[in-house]
């Protein structure tokens, strides 16, 4: 039995400098290799209305007014589109360039979830 573990032992020990020794043999000198470029990302146009961005309400009298109360105005749609050169994922973010004009509060008549951050002036 102790000769067959010995037997053993030897046999994975010269396996093992079998398997170093081949892979040296095998291995030649190295070189690096470096792959430059640059990543050009897709191009896209975003289009907003009809050559302008502009809701026109007309004259809004100041008789339609109710004092203490938001006056509610007509849904009106811009149309809005984004082509792009090819297939691309994408997000987009609207900014409010008049938040000082914001009416506060209208976050809770909106939604019960809406926050007063998601509300535009």
């Amino acid at each position: 039995m102790q000769n067959l573990i010995a037997r053993s032992a030897v046999i994975a020990a010269f396996s093992a400098v079998a398997a170093l020794a081949s892979s040296a043999a095998v291995a030649g000198p190295t070189t690096e290799l470096k792959v430059t470029g640059v990543i050009k990302p897709v191009a896209c146009t975003p289009t907003i209305g009809a050559g302008s961005a502009v809701v026109d309400y007309g004259t809004i009298t100041a008789g339609s007014l109710e004092n203490g109360k938001n006056k509610v105005l007509d849904t009106r749609e811009v149309p809005f589109s984004i082509s792009c050169e090819a297939p691309v994922k994408m997000a987009v973010t609207a900014t409010d360039n008049r938040a000082a004009s914001k009416v506060t509060g209208l976050g809770s008549l909106v939604s019960a979830t809406a926050s007063e951050n998601s509300m535009f002036g």
